[in-house]
């Protein structure tokens, strides 16, 4: 990875730190991490997460999640005023997987400009699966402004969030990890995608572990699992690749988009 700025598209209040906690670590001082979702609907009745998470309103769901997030990224070292949530609803306030008329372009028109106004060149990180429907909301988007090369000059990288890698990886085999093949990008769009190891020391994989702790409201019952398995997944899969770092999350760039044509 070279001097760029690093705008890492979060949809919720987690996803970076769980994917990318360890990248993150790494150098801070590049990141800016943006939540896509991290808005309050109007109505302001528990959705389903918020319930199972024990909270009995949304706007007491948002606030304890957003600080949570403040939290872990600032252990990771991100400075706040690179800390950006935006105020789209997630989609437990909405009543099916569709999305909402206009939000793709909505996502793009805040990505185009958060690019834009950088004062040197960017990467954009954007997530690989399309499990989640506000992920392949965020990416469809980022795909979109890429192909019509409304980005300028930045780079676009679809990181391996977490825990779907995990999860994509189980629906193909249940062996332990330190034995298993690990999946490529599930890739929805037929892109040129080609692979980039993000790799880190233990120092940087255990203040990852630590920030993905900070989220406490999140997976109350299973959170020092489900951190385990993220630390074991990046550890195995390093060794399995032969890379010289003992951590490694991966990412996937994607090469110079065609020329519209005329």
């Amino acid at each position: 990875m070279d001097d760029r700025l690093n705008i890492i598209l979060s949809p919720h209040l987690d996803d970076a730190v769980l994917s990318l906690g360890g990248f993150i670590a790494t150098a801070p001082e590049r990141a800016i991490v943006v939540t896509i979702f991290a808005g309050t609907p109007d109505a302001d009745a528990a959705g389903s997460w918020d319930r199972w998470s024990r909270f009995k309103t949304t706007a007491e769901a948002m606030r304890a999640r957003t600080a949570e997030n403040e939290a872990a990224l600032s252990l990771l070292g991100v400075p706040p005023e690179r800390i950006v949530n935006l105020a789209f609803p997630d989609r437990q306030y909405r009543q099916d997987d569709a999305a909402p008329a206009g939000l793709q372009a909505a996502i793009a028109e805040t990505v185009r400009d958060l690019a834009a106004h950088q004062s040197g060149p960017a990467t954009v990180f954007s997530p690989a699966s399309g499990w989640h429907p506000d992920h392949r909301a965020v990416t469809d988007a980022v795909i979109a402004l890429w192909k019509s090369r409304a980005l300028g000059g930045a780079e676009v990288l679809l990181y391996q969030d977490q825990p779907y890698a995990y999860l994509e990886l189980r629906q193909r085999s249940l062996v332990p990890l330190r034995f298993a093949t690990f999946p490529a990008m599930e890739n929805r769009h037929g892109l040129a995608a080609h692979p980039e190891w993000l790799e880190f020391d233990a120092t940087r994989a255990e203040k990852k572990r630590q920030a993905a702790d900070r989220y406490k409201s999140q997976f109350p019952v299973i959170r020092p699992l489900l951190c385990k398995m993220i630390a074991d997944f990046a550890r195995f899969q390093a060794r399995a690749a032969g890379l010289s770092a003992r951590y490694a999350e991966k990412a996937y760039r994607l090469s110079a988009p065609e020329a519209p044509h005329s």
